[in-house]
Formats: structure tokens, sequence, C-alpha cells
């Protein structure tokens, strides 16, 4: 991660351009522009439905991004969510911890 995060600040100055979820939003990005190119292809070239864009999602084979690895269920859902917490320390958002966000 810190070359990734090297390569960004050399390539976009200055290093206060990072905001908090700079690389996640660029991994779930290219998760979402992999899962439509797949169902576009799937579809013979054709835009596809948004079921179609999902379908691709629950096949789609384990993705490595920049902040981890994804993988989805049948459903298109993240096989292993995460969520952040943040709360207020002296009047501004500040990390408290991570929670694992599976159902049941």
């Amino acid at each position: 991660m810190r070359r990734v995060v090297d390569a960004y600040r050399k390539a976009y100055p200055p290093p206060t351009d990072i905001a908090p979820y700079t690389f996640a939003g660029y991994d779930c990005a290219m998760i979402l522009i992999s899962a439509i190119k797949r169902a576009i292809d799937a579809n013979g070239g054709r835009i596809p439905t948004r079921r179609q864009v999902v379908e691709a999602m629950a096949k789609a084979p384990p993705l490595n991004g920049v902040t981890g690895s994804y993988s989805f269920d049948p459903f298109g859902d993240a096989v292993s969510p995460m969520m952040s917490i943040y709360r207020v320390d002296n009047g501004r958002w500040a990390f408290w911890k991570n929670i694992d966000a599976r159902p049941g």
C-alpha cells in the first residue's frame, strides 16, 4: 500500500489531495468496472441490465485491489464486509474502529 500512496502523491501533488477513502473509492470503481465489462461481454456487447451486472458481480473471481482482496457471494454481496466507525473527538471526526458487517 505504501508504494501505491507514494506513486499517487508523486503523480498528484500536493499530498493533502488524498482523502480518507481515496483508495477504497478506487477499488470500488475497479470492482464495478470489471463487473460491467463482464456483463457487457456476456450480453453480446450490448448494454447490460442492472441484474446482469449484479450476476457478473456474483460470479467475479476474488479481486485484489489497492486496499485488499474482495470476493462476492451468489447475490453479489461482499463476503467479508467491513465498516469503519468514526466519532467526534474534540469537535472533529476521528476514526474509532472497524467492525465486521456480516449479517448474523
